[in-house]
């Protein structure tokens, strides 16, 4: 991190901490002003509205005072016609409606009750032509009859929302006054005016849309809840009450997001006024840092970049300056003298190969493509030989690795004098490296005039070892593969033509000993086709692209299928069908055969069921295994565990034991193949005569069958070998060990093999593997020959062994 940055990281919070911290206090001052200031706004506007209901009540109280006095009123209590006096009593209540205007009413209604609480009289200043008193003002009339006082108010909204304020006063129908409260005369009316206090209404609604508030009511014993009750943490609530004439209790309640809202102008402007604060104050302060710290700091730093990077030749420093960074310079200056004589001299050792001083890979990947894309820049083509020597492991096991180093020393010499001939004939001057153990590599541009120098210079490498290799007075069978790939026709990138000449490499060693190979089309494809293969074969589904087919075993005694050989077969959803003998070796070389072992092997014991329902009961079942997969210790129990899960006797099935890659047999391949066997599984060795397996490791090995490869066993006849297959055999027999032969195609094959005493055999000539689903109709035609094979037994040898 630089230093400026870092200076940035440190200054810029502490100076928002501080603006943060006064800031507050600013904020506290001014939210305290606000909330007073919303407070008494609050407080006001509910005085109004409370003033402008007690209005509407003074009017109300006057009106019916004054008709309780009038004159309709007593005629209409006195006069028996009920028109007259309802006309009377209507024209007076008319003319004082005329006053309501003032008051911003729509609603107005006069009724009369008697102590019942039954209707005498109801008018209603309404638009409504059928207007009837609403159940709330009967409600509230009986209300006000029962609680025995001389009036009352009552209050409501009505289904619209409105509210209406309802007045109701008592009198005396005989006396025509106002009853005393202990009176219960039947002849006590009841005189109620409602009225919608429209212009209440109106403010109540203005008043709760400015403050987001809630208006609330009750009687004034009730009272309201505790205001602070429910309130939270620093929460604030603007709240005002006010008693109205008519025995009410008012509440005003503003919303918590009014509050927040209103706070929100208080806190964004100081935000704002924070963040300029500490972006001005900060930018303010690093300019000043950069100015006379990291800005000196920075040069300082950069001249030290352009001197190790070539661009200048040394560190500048004031020598007259006495600050620190100028005295900082100066010990750079002198660290970087010394450091440049070590760095040369460390440089040199670590692109050198200390055996043989010849530059080692190191050197190849600082050096080897800027050599590339100068050749092309000048035309010239650029060949990489890749040298691997072959049977160096055997000089090193036989002669010792004193003897094999003085060897990779001679042969360095030796390549160096081959290649002195050909220095000169371009700019570029070729490298000779030593890749890594017995591997060489030499790169060198090819003029026009000698376009193929590479091969000739590759041929006079081999030529070296022609009849070996003489080291002193002792002569080495060692000889050299070489591959060899062009830039730019083999690849413009290192990585890339190193790997073609490595590819190219294999193939001369496939061609056999002291061959060279140059990179071709064939070979990347086929190092493109085990490419392919493997990475479908690390992302393979084993339950849809795999499936096993079956191949008869015959019985040289019975002359019956009594074992079928399980086969994997692979239908790859990439790259569609995938031999064996392709992807099997690739899977061991790279690891990826334990999970495909698990899956043949558990697939295998599934369909045992149904194998045995189609070749009998007695019928066994023989699995191929890698021999790598011996090292797991968890194999023999995978294995077991399998066999239980789907109820198989081990005694049914036979573990073949493959021999394409060399491993050792260790304590551990030792302890699984007895535990199988323990456990009552059959154990064969595959592939005998064509892997690694020696006859005294066929001696050691705990197993009960030994199967004969089918090149083994063709190279046998076609050399005029055969005889050498009894003894083989039985010795396998005093050791208890069953002889099967594979790859049996033929009837000359199949005689000789039953003479030599095979208890078992193998191959096309009885039958190619099928699928589950045509094992039944494949059964029959292993049987016809297996019968044949039963036959020429009868008088041969094969039946006097067995």
């Amino acid at each position: 991190m630089k230093l400026s940055r870092r200076a940035f990281i440190v200054i810029i919070p502490v100076l928002a901490v501080g603006y943060a911290i006064g800031l507050f206090s600013v904020y506290l001052e001014q939210r305290d002003r606000l909330l007073r200031s919303e407070q008494t706004g609050i407080d006001n506007a509910l005085t109004i509205l409370v003033a402008e209901l007690d209005g509407y009540a003074h009017f109300q109280e006057v009106f019916v005072t004054s008709l309780k006095k009038s004159d309709p009123l007593k005629t209409f209590l006195v006069e028996q016609d009920a028109s007259y006096r309802a006309f009377t009593l209507g024209t007076s209540i008319e003319t004082s409606l005329r006053e309501v205007e003032q008051f911003h009413s729509d609603y107005l209604t006069l009724a009369l009750l008697d102590s019942t609480g039954e209707l005498l009289y109801y008018l209603e200043n309404s638009g409504d032509p059928f207007s009837s008193v609403s159940d709330r003002a009967l409600v509230a009339a009986s209300n006000q009859l029962h609680s025995g006082e001389s009036a009352g108010w009552a209050l409501w909204q009505s289904d619209e929302g409105n509210y209406r304020l309802a007045f109701m006063s008592l009198i005396d129908a005989e006396t025509l006054l106002t009853p005393k409260k202990a009176s219960r005369r039947e002849s006590v009316l009841v005189v109620q005016s409602v009225v919608e206090p429209s212009s209440f209404q109106r403010q109540a609604e203005a008043v709760q849309a400015r403050y987001d508030a809630t208006l609330t009511f009750s009687r004034a014993e009730t009272g309201f809840e505790n205001p602070e009750k429910g309130k939270g943490a620093g929460e604030f609530q603007l709240r005002a009450s006010r008693a109205s004439s008519t025995g009410l209790q008012w509440q005003l309640v503003a919303s918590q997001a009014y509050i927040e809202k209103r706070l929100v102008s208080i806190k964004r402007p100081l935000a704002l006024s924070l963040v300029g604060l500490v972006l001005f104050s900060g930018f303010t302060i690093l300019l000043l840092i950069r100015r006379y710290i990291t800005g000196p700091i920075a040069e300082l730093d950069q001249n030290l970049e352009n001197v190790i990077e070539g661009r200048e030749t040394t560190i500048r420093a004031d020598e007259s300056a006495q600050d620190e960074i100028a005295h900082i310079a100066r010990m750079f200056r002198k660290l970087y003298g010394e450091l440049s004589l070590a760095y040369a001299h460390s440089k040199a050792m670590a692109e050198t190969d200390q055996l043989t001083r010849l530059h080692n890979l190191t050197y190849l990947n600082h050096h080897g493509q800027a050599m590339m894309n100068a050749a092309q820049a000048q035309g010239l083509s650029l060949g990489l030989m890749y040298v691997d020597l072959d049977n160096f492991k055997f000089v090193n096991d036989r002669f010792g690795h004193d003897t094999g180093d003085e060897l990779l020393v001679s042969l360095a010499k030796s390549f160096q004098a081959l290649l002195e001939r050909y220095r000169g004939q371009t700019p570029l001057a070729p490298i000779l490296f030593r890749i890594a153990g017995d591997e060489f590599g030499i790169m060198m541009a090819q003029s026009a005039v000698e376009p193929d120098a590479c091969h000739k210079l590759a041929t006079e490498i081999v030529s070296l070892f022609s009849t070996g290799y003489r080291l002193g007075k002792t002569l080495l069978p060692i000889s050299a593969s070489i591959g060899i790939a062009e830039c730019p026709a083999d690849g413009v990138q290192l990585t890339q033509l190193m790997s073609c000449a490595d590819s190219a490499m294999y193939q001369a060693k496939s061609l056999g000993k002291n061959q060279l190979a140059h990179f071709s089309r064939d070979i990347a494809a086929k190092a493109n086709r085990e490419r392919d293969i493997e990475h479908a074969l690390k992302a393979v589904d084993c339950d849809t692209e795999f499936f096993l087919v079956f191949m008869p075993i015959i019985a040289v005694a019975t002359g019956t299928a009594n074992a079928v050989e399980v086969l994997l077969r692979w239908n790859s959803s990439r790259l569609g069908p995938v031999g064996p003998a392709e992807f099997v070796p690739i899977a061991e070389a790279t690891g990826l055969f334990e999970k495909i072992d698990r899956w043949v092997v558990s697939e295998s014991l599934r369909l045992y069921r149904n194998v045995s329902a189609e070749l009998g009961d007695d019928v066994k079942l023989s699995i191929n295994l890698s021999s790598a997969q011996l090292c797991n210790k968890d194999l023999a129990e995978q294995i077991i565990l399998s066999a239980r899960q789907y109820d198989v006797e081990p005694a049914m099935i036979q573990l073949e034991m493959t021999e394409t890659i060399g491993i050792d047999f260790s304590d551990q391949m030792q302890h699984t193949l007895q535990t199988l066997r323990t456990a009552g599984f059959g154990v064969a060795i595959d592939d005998f005569g064509a892997g690694y397996t020696s006859l005294a490791q066929l001696v050691e090995y705990p197993v009960d069958v030994v199967k004969l490869d089918r090149l083994f066993i063709t190279r046998m006849m076609d050399a005029g070998k055969s005889s050498m297959l009894p003894p083989l055999i039985d010795l396998c027999h005093l050791q208890n060990i069953e002889v099967t032969a594979e790859g049996v195609e033929n009837e000359a094959q199949l005689r000789m093999l039953i003479d030599s005493g095979c208890d078992a055999l193998q191959g096309y000539y009885f039958g190619q593997p099928v699928p589950l689903s045509r094992l039944q109709a494949a059964s029959e035609q292993w049987r016809i020959k297996a019968a044949g094979a039963r036959r020429l037994n009868l008088p041969g040898k094969g039946a006097q062994r067995l």
